[in-house]
């Protein structure tokens, strides 16, 4: 439509009636926060039940924002290297899990219409980071590597960092997960009302004209949300001796299998030794400098051995780590 005509149609609008209608914004939306981790069950009832359902509703109305923080009570330490070590609550799968949400939300220019339907599918699922592959595919535009290079690397690293600055900033800090912040505040009454009826909260705090989909509630979610209490996550006494008694076999199986379901080529030397690189911060503190020292020794003989198609299986048994191993 040129200027012009745009000019004349406006200047008409009052004798059209109802046929031209300007729409605006009466005020700003109300923000909702969740501070979560990937694999916690609470925050993923959450977000499935009440959160993504109440922004699908409300999506059109420009009368909420969600923002997401996949960090919970995770802990992180700085290597010597400047980068991060993160050790999660629930294990390294939730520390993938995490990363691999924060680089689809990054990938996807922070815009929650975008990235709260790939988040809720990956949420859904028996396990977010096996599904990130198919819920990008379906729900995206954003290449599943392009995720997954970053989850690897020292884009989503960064990310993750400035996630775990945001989350220990909360003031009040948070005392369990899902934590959800809303106008900026959290207290347990928000909390609890947010739980129970989300598009009802948010339609009642905002401060502009009520949208028609206010007129009508989401049905409360009877899904039980369970707090997760903030503790360091333990590795019992025995495991741990286990893991001192045969170090070198137990690293190299967990270095190849890990890296057997990162790689996308197995003949690409420069994302084999990338992955290497990285993988290590997934293991417990306990555990991250004898993994460094394997990485460091054996990265050369790693790449050459994949690179020939040696398969992940021979690889601890050729390396004399593990003889006869069969993973």
């Amino acid at each position: 439509m040129t200027l012009p005509l745009l000019h004349l149609l406006l200047l008409l609008a009052p004798s059209m009636g109802s046929s031209i209608q300007v729409v605006r914004q009466d005020s700003a939306p109300v923000l909702v926060e969740l501070f979560y981790e990937s694999f916690c069950p609470g925050c993923r009832a959450f977000i499935t039940t009440m959160l993504y359902p109440a922004f699908d509703k409300l999506k059109d109305t420009g009368i909420m924002e969600v923002r997401l923080w996949p960090y919970g009570n995770a802990h992180e330490s700085q290597k010597p290297d400047g980068s991060w070590q993160f050790k999660c609550q629930h294990g390294k799968d939730e520390c993938l899990g995490n990363l691999l949400e924060v680089c689809a939300m990054a990938h996807m220019n922070w815009d929650s219409n975008l990235y709260l339907p790939v988040i809720s599918c990956m949420e859904g699922a028996d396990s977010p980071v096996a599904a990130a592959k198919g819920c990008l595919s379906a729900l995206s535009d954003v290449p599943y590597k392009a995720v997954k290079t970053c989850a690897w690397g020292a884009e989503g690293n960064a990310l993750m960092h400035e996630v775990a600055n945001r989350t220990d900033s909360l003031s009040p800090s948070h005392n369990y997960v899902p934590w959800i912040v809303v106008q900026g505040q959290h207290t347990d009454d928000l909390e609890k009302e947010a739980m129970n009826d989300l598009v009802g909260m948010v339609c009642g705090l905002y401060q502009g004209a009520k949208p028609v989909q206010c007129n009508s509630r989401l049905a409360a979610s009877n899904v039980f949300i369970e707090k997760e209490w903030k503790e360091q996550t333990k590795i019992k006494e025995k495991e741990m001796e286990e893991v001192k008694d045969n170090t070198g076999c137990l690293l190299c199986k967990y270095v190849i299998s890990t890296l057997d379901g990162m790689l996308e080529d197995k003949a690409n030397e420069k994302e084999i030794k990338a992955a290497l690189e990285s993988l290590c911060s997934f293991l417990p503190a306990s555990l991250t400098k004898q993994c460094d020292t394997f990485v460091e020794t054996y990265t050369d003989i790693i790449i050459d051995m994949l690179t020939k198609d040696v398969s992940p299986e021979m690889v601890c048994d050729n390396l004399g780590l593990c003889p006869g191993s069969n993973f």
